[in-house]
């Protein structure tokens, strides 16, 4: 017969399980946000946002109100099939009479699978399987697909909509 005493050795070592799956995850978050910068070679520096603050042009968001993610704590809680959701923003700016800058950005959700991140973007009506090896995940296809959704809402000419 199971103890008290054994089941919670049992609880202790799910719960440090837990925070070492979800710490992977959110490590996966990073590397997305790092891969899509490198991935359309967006400048290094920070931007000036118009309240002083400075953060970077390809940038992480939550999920539900755009506001900036800075650990893992900020991200919520994972939906019931172990998704994580956020937003990946990114700054675009013209100088035309001074600088001018948009943010555009879009819903992720990354799901660790045995040797795969699966990557949703909701809003272009995408799921994405990704390779990886150990903690590497090759998200060149999701990128692809953001880029281009963007760059096709970018080419939209209220003059002439087609």
């Amino acid at each position: 017969m199971t103890s008290f005493a054994d089941l919670c050795v049992a609880f202790s070592k799910h719960e440090e399980r837990k925070v070492e799956f979800f710490q992977s995850l959110f490590s996966q978050v990073g590397e997305f946000q790092a891969g899509l910068h490198k991935y359309i070679d967006a400048p290094d520096e920070l931007v000036e946002e118009g309240d002083g603050s400075k953060r970077p042009y390809v940038r992480l968001l939550r999920a539900n109100d755009d506001g900036a993610i800075s650990s893992f704590a900020d991200m919520g809680p994972l939906d019931h099939e172990l998704t994580v959701w956020f937003r990946i923003g990114v700054v675009l700016e013209r100088e035309a009479n001074g600088v001018s800058m948009q943010l555009y950005s879009t819903k992720v959700g990354l799901r660790w699978l045995a040797d795969a991140m699966d990557v949703f973007l909701p809003e272009f009506d995408e799921a994405i399987t990704c390779p990886r090896h150990e903690s590497q995940a090759d998200y060149t296809p999701a990128f692809d697909t953001i880029v281009t959704a963007l760059k096709t809402k970018l080419e939209f000419d209220p003059f002439n909509p087609a």
